[in-house]
């Protein structure tokens, strides 16, 4: 082989692009959408991943703060938000699902992780300003449930906790938290009625009763009727049977029972918390996420097609429109085009001043995202080769004369090396995941019915759908079908959720 030889170059494959199609395991669904992964190369030829722009994103987030520092919040969850606050809920609950025993612990105060949902309210008309509400009494709680002992605090030892503030019809704010202790209820509820107390709300809920109740104990059908209608939701939530009469006794007696623990105690600790008993729940994440995440009611009744759009405190109906045409070779193309109308919101119930949710620090983390798999990853290449050729050519020769000047002999033939390059564009067979697209294609095809899929794609709009986007809804939980019937997918699952447990909990050991 000749120096020449050596230093030509040699074929080269370079990879444009890889278009992916990949699936998120959520708690309850399979979410199924497609994207493309650009590269590009840096000056020393090695291949690098383009980044998509963030800077919309971040002028979003200074916009917010902006907000927030001016105090022109919106005071409503935004479709965005409640989609980021659910997924931390997702994944928070589904890592201590899969790597705790989930039993409820048997002595306080327990090291034990056991999630608790709880909900605290004011038992008395809201005379103060929210943000006095969760400055003086609700962030002093999250203090005594995370505090040190040593310190003087409770020493309950909560580590990572996510909570969210809604108003109830009657204006009242109250507040989800979720924790990641199992507490008694009495010391609870004590404690809260404790805080609340410091803003008179416990003084106010016994003058009311005394008035209330003064000619002796009756059956308030105010409150009977509305506690029937919760029955009514959560049982149907819980897939459970309801049955009215049954409903309108155990009021009865709750109410009754409520009246003389309140004599006894001459109403000084009202109800004013509750626990949630998640051992019977049968689709904890699922439930736990879509009541801390409800959309605020609104006087819009959107169509079929249509979404309700916010951007910076402006809404608007977009609907999507699906049009049909015919390329030149004949195939059909179809088209999603976007139509936006600016409309007026009014919400049925107030809005809130002040943050509307909040987290321990590391449950804001990024490492925090459902289990994803690429199914499928094609790869656009584009192949360059060289052709090296010798040809003859003709060359003039030039002699000088006797004054130095150049001057034109003849034409002579001289072997010159041409090299031809050649470009061509492929795009490689796919690099397929094979146990997760047999699972996924037993959900699809044996395991949900495609009506169901078809319900749940809509939902989430013609773009979703024309691009590729599929959501395939679980009526059992994603770890239970994973288990009996892919444990090779199953086993990558848990320990993708393993990884986020330690990284949430590294001084506890899993189950």
């Amino acid at each position: 082989m000749s120096a020449a030889d050596i230093l030509r170059p040699l074929e080269n494959r370079i990879t444009e692009f890889d278009f992916q199609k990949y699936a998120k395991f959520k708690p309850h669904s399979v979410i199924i959408q497609k994207k493309f992964i650009n590269y590009s190369y840096d000056e020393f030829g090695n291949q690098i991943i383009v980044k998509p722009d963030l800077s919309q994103k971040n002028l979003n987030s200074l916009m917010n703060l902006e907000k927030g520092a001016s105090g022109q919040w919106n005071g409503y969850m935004s479709p965005g938000t409640r989609r980021k606050v659910k997924g931390i809920i997702e994944n928070y609950l589904t890592a201590i699902q899969l790597n705790t025993s989930m039993a409820f612990p048997k002595s306080f105060p327990s090291q034990e992780i056991y999630p608790s949902f709880l909900t605290l309210t004011l038992p008395a008309k809201q005379i103060h300003c929210d943000n006095d509400i969760k400055k003086e009494c609700f962030l002093r709680f999250i203090e005594w449930l995370t505090g040190d002992k040593e310190k003087g605090a409770s020493g309950w030892g909560v580590k990572n906790y996510i909570w969210v503030a809604e108003t109830q019809k009657n204006g009242n704010i109250h507040f989800h938290l979720i924790i990641d202790r199992g507490l008694p209820a009495d010391r609870i509820n004590r404690k809260w009625n404790q805080f609340i107390e410091r803003l008179g709300y416990v003084t106010r809920f016994r003058n009311r009763q005394n008035y209330i109740y003064k000619n002796g104990w009756y059956v308030r059908k105010d409150m009977l009727y509305e506690r029937i209608e919760q029955k009514r939701k959560a049982c149907r939530a819980m897939s459970q049977k309801f049955n009215k009469a049954d409903a309108v006794n155990e009021e009865k007696k709750r109410q009754l029972k409520a009246f003389n623990s309140g004599i006894a105690c001459n109403w000084n600790n009202p109800p004013s918390t509750k626990i949630h008993a998640i051992q019977n729940i049968k689709k904890l994440t699922a439930y736990v996420s879509k009541y801390m995440t409800k959309a605020p009611e609104i006087n819009i009744r959107l169509q079929e097609g249509e979404k309700l759009i916010e951007e910076n405190g402006r809404y608007f109906i977009q609907t999507e429109i699906v049009e049909k045409s015919e390329s030149i070779e004949g195939h059909q193309i179809e088209t999603v085009l976007s139509e936006r109308k600016e409309v007026q919101v009014k919400f049925r119930n107030r809005y809130i001043r002040g943050r509307i949710w909040g987290a321990s620090k590391i449950l804001h983390s990024d490492n925090l995202n459902p289990y994803t798999v690429a199914l499928e990853t094609f790869s656009m290449v584009t192949t360059t080769t060289f052709d090296y050729r010798t040809v003859k050519i003709s060359q003039p020769v030039y002699t000088t004369d006797i004054f130095g000047n150049r001057m034109f002999s003849h034409m002579q033939k001289v072997e010159k090396e041409n090299v031809i390059k050649n470009s061509k564009r492929d795009i490689d067979p796919p690099n397929v995941n094979y146990d997760s697209s047999r699972y996924v294609q037993f959900l699809t095809e044996m395991y949900v019915p495609q009506k169901d899929i078809d319900k749940a794609t809509s939902k989430a709009g013609e773009h979703f759908r024309h691009y590729g986007g599929i959501i395939i809804p679980l009526e059992n939980p994603q770890k239970d079908i994973l288990k009996m019937y892919s444990p090779n997918m199953y086993a990558r699952y848990a320990d993708h959720y393993q990884q986020m447990f330690a990284m949430l909990y590294p001084d506890n050991n899993a189950k």
